[in-house]
């Protein structure tokens, strides 16, 4: 292990040396103190590039063992004299270690990861001949969820540690090609606990590496790949490109990547105004309400159909089964590793006529908010960002590439849903009848006019509501009862939606003159007379899913033995069920880490 350590470290030396010798033959005099070739300090005097040698300490540079805490990252169990009677070899290695207490140079040796000033760890090239760009990393392996079921376990992890910050950024998305004949469909990739390196990069905003999806044998996988030449020492880093919705998250994700296009967070929030300067203005709370009432109330058009499949919003967005509710479980969250052979053999069938519908119209806006966003944020600086017109027409592509994945993990939950058993598959909203209308606004027994004149009539415990008798408020409620009672007969009740309209109008004229919280009727009361469409929703059923089961994160081996230890203090302070989460634990750790998961990922997900 000393000696193995020790070949590390002349490495890192040797590629150090390297790489300072290659700024000194570029006439820059970059990477130097002063532009005259002193590149190092010993003892607080510059020392000449041939005249380096290991300790010496080169600003900028700082050997990757020179950072942290020397117990974090010691291999437990270790005794910390295991290497006291190779003393030769022990001398030698302390040639490569940075000046320090004797602690650390005690050791430092037995580290197992590079430890990178401030963020952690991370990955680091160590081949004296650099990587080369469009070189492949690793592929990015872990477990599968669909869209439904991550969400379900982000909302058990946020219950079980209510007062974490920031969570675990080991996840990605495996999102299907749009030009595939099933078009768009999304899986998550959970990389917490079975995982290939690839998911322990850091993020930086001035990446070397990124990632890839890629059909392989007819599979998908993300792989990842250098997109420049790698220089020895260097950090592989790749850009995150993570949206969050959460502001205290965004605010507490600070990027640490030191470089000169650092943006300040590994996350973009969904609330700045490269996703809102549109949305704003053109697809606000009213907009959405009406895209849904009329996804419930019109047909779906061949031009629908069209502009879904050349987005890529085709069969595997919206088709679902046919048969009773499927309840998708991974290996790791409840011991099954696939859909059930039911769910496999289920009949997949287009999804109703209004989803279908929504899921087109919002597209519509997606479209429109492309072709709209580049002007928008040229009109005037942004968020402290000044764009010019490359720069607005690439973000506003990245969002909607965004939005085009959020509409089809949001399909992805409506249809999880409609599969249940005995769920309702009707129209979400209703559209209400002539009388159920009527009812509604004036002569039902909850009607908007009955509750309003209710309403005035109980304020009069207020001294200043009503005031005294035969105020102008008094007299306006005499006269509103009156009317009630007219509205409440058979005989004269309002017999079309227009005249029901002219009552609440005829009501809001008579408080308008009055103050304070009748002015406030009024306007409410103008409100719902000038609304155009009144629905109701369709009686979809509730439901409980499977519990969520969460998996302690081991950090090594040693872990299994204290692990029923740690399963029971989860379970007492999740207040979840946790049961047989240490089950075949040793074959989760000892087994290979990057092995693909079963199940093909060309057919429908």
């Amino acid at each position: 292990r000393s000696r193995r350590r020790l070949q590390e470290a002349a490495v890192v030396a040797a590629a150090r040396r390297e790489r300072l010798e290659r700024r000194a033959e570029g006439g820059d005099g970059g990477g130097d103190l002063d532009g005259n070739g002193i590149f190092g300090t010993r003892d607080g005097v510059g020392i000449a590039i041939g005249d380096l040698v290991p300790g010496d300490r080169i600003p900028g540079d700082d050997d990757p063992m020179d950072a942290g805490d020397s117990g974090d990252g010691d291999i437990p169990g270790e005794d910390e004299n295991d290497d006291e009677g190779d003393e030769d070899l022990e001398e030698e290695i302390k040639r490569y270690l940075p000046p320090g207490g004797s602690n650390r140079r005690a050791s430092a040796h037995k580290r197992r990861h590079f430890r990178l000033h401030p963020k952690g760890v991370g990955v680091v090239c160590i081949d004296p001949n650099g990587i080369e760009p469009g070189t492949y990393v690793q592929d990015y392996l872990g477990e599968l969820y669909t869209p439904w079921r991550w969400y379900e376990r982000q909302d058990a992890i946020k219950k079980r540690d209510p007062g974490k910050e920031l969570p675990d950024f080991f996840n990605i998305t495996l999102e299907r090609p749009g030009d595939d004949a099933a078009g768009v469909d999304v899986l998550f990739v959970e990389a917490a606990h079975r995982c290939t390196f690839a998911s322990r990069l850091s993020h930086s905003c001035n990446p070397n590496v990124q990632t890839v999806v890629l059909a392989v044998n007819g599979r998908l996988t993300i792989a990842q790949y250098t997109t420049r030449r790698v220089e020895p020492g260097e950090e592989l880093c790749w850009n995150y490109a993570c949206v969050t919705e959460s502001e205290k998250e965004y605010r507490a994700a600070i990027c640490l990547c030191s470089s000169t296009k650092c943006k300040g967070a590994f996350l973009d929030y969904a609330g700045s105004s490269s996703f809102t300067a549109v949305m704003s203005q053109r697809h606000n709370f009213l907009d959405r309400n009406a895209v849904l009432v009329r996804a419930c109330s019109e047909g779906v058009t061949d031009s629908d159909r069209t502009n879904l499949s050349h987005a890529g919003i085709k069969s595997a967005a919206l088709c679902m089964s046919e048969g009773v509710g499927e309840l998708l479980t991974r290996k790791n969250d409840d011991d099954d590793a696939s859909k059930n052979d039911d769910d496999k053999k289920s009949k997949q069938v287009e999804c109703p006529t209004w989803l279908v519908k929504w899921a087109a119209l919002t597209l519509e806006y997606i479209q429109m908010e492309k072709s709209l966003l580049p002007a928008a944020l040229m009109e005037k600086p942004l968020d402290g960002i000044t764009y010019d017109l490359g720069f607005a027409e690439a973000t506003a592509a990245g969002v909607f590439a965004t939005r085009v994945t959020n509409l089809v993990v949001t399909l992805d939950k409506i249809k999880y849903v409609m599969r249940q058993p005995g769920q309702c598959r009707e129209p979400f909203l209703k559209t209400l009848t002539l009388d159920e209308t009527i009812d509604h606004l004036v002569a039902g027994p909850h009607g908007i006019f009955k509750r309003a004149v209710s309403a005035m009539g109980s304020s009069g415990a207020s001294p200043v509501a009503l005031g005294m008798k035969g105020s102008p408020a008094r007299a306006v409620l005499e006269r509103l009862k009156k009317k009630l009672g007219e509205v409440s007969d058979a005989s004269s009740r309002p017999t079309t939606v227009k005249q029901a309209r002219e009552i609440l109008v005829w009501a809001s004229g008579l408080l308008k003159p009055l103050a304070g919280d009748h002015q406030a009727l009024a306007d409410v009361l103008w409100l719902y007379a000038n609304t155009e469409s009144w629905t109701s929703p369709a009686p979809y059923g509730g439901f409980t899913s499977e519990p969520v089961r969460l998996t302690a994160l081991p950090k090594d081996r040693e872990w299994n033995a204290s692990g029923k230890k740690n399963a029971k203090k989860a379970k007492e302070t999740s207040g979840g069920p946790v049961d047989d989460v240490l089950t075949d634990l040793n074959d989760d750790l000892d087994g290979p880490l990057d092995a693909p998961l079963d199940g093909p990922l060309d057919g429908p997900l």
